[in-house]
């Protein structure tokens, strides 16, 4: 498949050409800190940041090892070892090292203490990366020439980005035959990378062409800004769930793993005109995971517990590798959740539970926080029902569904005529049946669970791109990405493998016995004779002792 071909040479051009990152994006640069380019969108403009940490917002005793160089003054008092937590790459390189619970405590112990460190200020620098995530149900529509100009004010929302993830649902038709054998997914994969390409990079249609047929050349990865900007890395699709991930060109070579899974959750779990599919890439020395998923459509009770079971079924099989113990035996299965930072987007497809008329009234005026106290979703995640431990942005943008295909116009509005020519929401044609009648519902969402600080810099929707009957949404963040210095990271553990070797030594138990001889004299039988020992445990640990008597001796002993 030409996409597999464009991805391998891509990263072959850039293993190539960035044979080290720190060369083009040193220690502690941040990458992007620009102003957000006005978007398009019918929400609120991107907000000032916002620390949306779960750990912040949830525990505060709770602490990530953040090596960096940080404040030399900062004398708080620290959490035990035992709250303190580290980032899944460590956990994997401690692991792999077979590292001790003893020694892990020591490391611990140095990683939170900043002053306590390697010389050099630590082993970890970080780098300041705006992640940009975006969903849209396409219909099953490819874009013409002339909409182009609207897919570049959708993609460039976000300003200046460094790492783009770009979820499709609906990339073909929903027709039985797509969804039985995906007949026409490849060339409507390729017109997508393509006008992504000429959105992001302003190529020709020749260009993007190029690209998306014969990968990358060596003046794709000008690092000085006259080549393509952005390049893919990956992409996973299943039948019409599509998710491709871009990255800024200086970025490539940052990217040093990267795995992927497809889940099916259509009739008997086998077919894909429902389910997910996830990406996990390592950017240096930090995981991070992006979930694209289409789950069930419909309004009914029924339906929404159905939707609940895509989520859990999705989650649960979204397995990429397995995880090997320090001794090389497998250890389990590693999920495509298991990173610093995971990302869920796509048409969720949770509806409003209330009444037709005062759906329409509350677009009208405007009132969407009142629509949204009936939202299925923010219902679900606040009762803890679904998706424990995963946020989501304020919403100030309308329903993103549905719209009369090429208007802004929502099906079924008042003194609107129901004219939507589209397949429904499932994308199977209506045949012989009248147009369905679909309630406007925010099913398209952006939400995010991290292990580390998150901001938030936008959150909307963009009201001009009419290809469809969603609109696309998009969701922007400031992360931190990780990178272990290799010798000061060695440093630190052999340093707290000889602090857990004293800690080990203070543990043993000391007695201190003056007198290690004593004389009873003659002793006669019947006779009682007695003698006054004292010994002292001088040491930090319980001590436990008994008598014993050593070599022969009578058997009345």
């Amino acid at each position: 498949m030409k996409l597999k071909k464009l991805y391998k040479k891509t990263k072959a051009m850039a293993s190539s050409a960035f044979a080290s990152s720190s060369s083009v994006l040193g220690g502690q640069h941040v990458l992007t800190q620009k102003p957000t380019k006005a978007s398009t969108s019918s929400g609120s403009s991107p907000d000032p940041p916002q620390d949306t940490s779960e750990g912040t917002k949830q525990d505060s005793l709770e602490e990530w090892v953040d090596c960096g160089a940080g404040d030399d003054n900062d004398d708080e008092e620290s959490p035990s070892t035992s709250q303190v937590k580290v980032d899944v790459r460590m956990e994997e390189l401690l692991s792999l090292i077979g590292v001790g619970p003893l020694v892990r405590e020591q490391f611990l112990s140095l990683s939170h203490h900043k002053t306590e460190k390697t010389n050099g200020g630590g082993y970890t620098n970080s780098h300041g990366v705006r992640v940009w995530c975006t969903t849209y149900n396409v219909n099953g529509k490819i874009p013409t020439d002339e909409e182009a100009a609207e897919l570049s004010d959708w993609l460039l929302s976000g300003g200046d980005v460094d790492l783009y993830a770009l979820g499709f649902q609906e990339v073909v038709p929903l027709t039985a035959s797509n969804v039985l054998i995906a007949s026409d997914a490849g060339a409507n994969l390729a017109e997508w990378e393509a006008r992504v390409d000429m959105a992001l990079n302003g190529t020709t249609r020749q260009e993007a062409d190029a690209l998306v047929q014969n990968g990358a050349t060596y003046s794709d990865l000008n690092p000085k800004g006259k080549g393509r900007r952005y390049l893919p890395v990956c992409a996973k699709s299943l039948v019409g769930v599509y998710l491709t991930i871009w990255v800024r060109t200086e970025l490539l070579g940052a990217v040093h793993s990267k795995e992927d899974v497809s889940v099916s959750c259509g009739v008997m779990r086998l077919l894909g005109n429902k389910g997910g599919v996830g990406v996990r890439l390592r950017v240096w020395d930090t995981y991070i995971s992006f979930l694209c998923v289409h789950l069930s459509s419909g309004e009914t009770e029924q339906d929404k517990l159905r939707r609940h079971w895509d989520l859990g079924h999705i989650f649960s099989k979204s397995l990429i590798a397995q995880q090997l113990d320090a001794s090389g035996q497998m250890a389990g299965h590693l999920n495509v959740l298991d990173s610093d930072y995971c990302f869920l987007l796509g048409d969720l497809n949770y509806r409003l539970e209330c009444e037709e008329d005062r759906i329409h009234d509350a677009i009208r005026d405007g009132s969407y926080a009142t629509m949204l106290a009936h939202d299925q979703l923010g219902k679900g995640m606040a009762s803890g029902e679904i998706l424990q431990g995963w946020s989501e942005g304020e919403i100030t943008f309308p329903p993103t569904f549905k719209y009369v295909v090429g208007t802004s116009q929502y099906v079924g509005a008042p003194q609107q005529n129901n004219n939507d020519d589209g397949d429904g929401d499932d994308g199977f044609p209506d045949a012989a049946e009248p147009q369905k009648r679909r309630l406007p519902a925010w099913c398209d969402r952006v939400l995010w669970k991290a292990k580390k600080p998150v901001k938030l810099f936008g959150y909307s929707d963009v009201a001009g791109v009419k290809l469809s009957d969603h609109k696309p949404v998009f969701a922007g963040f400031h992360v931190d990405f990780h990178e272990y210095d290799e010798k000061a990271l060695d440093a630190t553990i052999n340093m707290a493998r000889r602090m857990a070797d004293l800690r080990e030594m203070e543990m043993r138990p000391q007695l201190d016995l003056p007198e290690q001889f004593f004389d009873f004299g003659d002793v006669e039988f019947g006779a009682k004779k007695v003698m006054r020992v004292r010994m002292a445990n001088v040491g930090t640990s319980p001590a436990h002792w008994h008598l014993s008597v050593a070599g022969d001796k009578p058997d009345w002993l």
